[in-house]
């Protein structure tokens, strides 16, 4: 998944040299798992699962939830099956836009930056054990989209109002690129280029530059909720969730169980410029500042 915004600052874990390498707009079909779509005005793209993709990973994704020894809790197989036959509802009606109400439809980008801060909140309030799998498979979904993965991560170690603030970034990131006429990929691709990418609070929390140190019980639980949902999910949906894994564990001062999630994600999906940015962040920053 392509980061576009929290920002943007993932564009400096790659460099200007990988910005110029593989330009945002260039967004090739990851692993043939999803597709993108030039559907949106902001974005550039929008994201649809293929429903015979998800058909096709229900056989395998029970025995892959479990062939993981100690690098993932165990999972239910009534759970496993209960997250794919959600995904694989959420793809139909994507597939049947015109046919179903509004309400039933998965949610598109800018509506899961939105959905996705009372839902964090939500599932950090509760007990992880508990909570349905086909609320996380809900969160995988939107974990797909490019900035959703950084948004929730932050989210869960700095608190809620992190994740608002960083939901006024994106709309002002939205804002600044329709006053140019471009779109959001295209804006942020000019702005590194010229040197000008704007770092805002966001930017510097999922960096790790401030001293001010996450919050130790979400952290906690939010490793709990997230490793529960990537057993869940069909492994060639887990990359996004395991860079939210991999950035908690790395937040928390485990640098190895982070670049081995990040590995993991790469090895799922190779192209997957978030795992592969953030490893490369990590190398160069093996603690952020709030434990240095």
């Amino acid at each position: 998944a392509r980061s576009l915004i929290i920002a943007v600052c993932m564009q400096t874990f790659y460099s200007p040299m990988m910005a110029a390498a593989r330009p945002f707009a260039d967004c090739p079909p990851h692993a043939g798992w999803y597709r993108w779509l030039s559907t949106s005005r902001h974005f550039g793209r929008d994201l649809r699962l293929r429903p015979r993709t998800i058909a096709g990973m229900k056989k395998n994704s029970v025995r892959a939830a479990h062939s993981e020894g100690g690098y993932l809790p165990e999972v239910d197989p009534v759970d496993c099956q209960a997250a794919c036959d959600y995904l694989f509802s959420i793809t139909l009606l994507g597939d049947n836009a015109g046919e179903v109400d509004e309400r039933e439809k998965p949610p598109g980008h800018l509506q899961a930056l939105t959905d996705v801060v009372p839902l964090i909140e939500s599932l950090l309030a509760g007990d992880e054990g508990l909570v349905p799998a086909s609320v996380l498979a809900h969160l995988g979904f939107m974990a797909l989209y490019p900035s959703i993965p950084e948004a929730i991560a932050v989210q869960i170690a700095f608190g809620r109002k992190a994740g608002e603030r960083n939901l006024i970034a994106i709309t002002r990131l939205i804002a600044r690129a329709d006053q140019c006429g471009l779109s959001v990929d295209d804006y942020v691709a000019q702005a590194v280029a010229e040197g000008t990418l704007h770092f805002d609070s966001a930017t510097r929390l999922l960096r790790g530059e401030v001293r001010r140190p996450p919050d130790a019980s979400r952290l906690a639980k939010g490793i709990a909720l997230i490793s529960r949902g990537v057993a869940l999910m069909p492994p060639q949906l887990r990359p996004a969730l395991l860079c939210v894994l991999g950035w908690l564990h790395w937040a928390s001062g485990r640098h190895r169980p982070a670049l081995t999630y990040l590995t993991d994600a790469s090895v799922l999906e190779p192209q997957h410029i978030l795992a592969y940015g953030l490893h490369m962040h990590f190398l160069m920053r093996p603690r952020p500042a709030w434990l240095a």
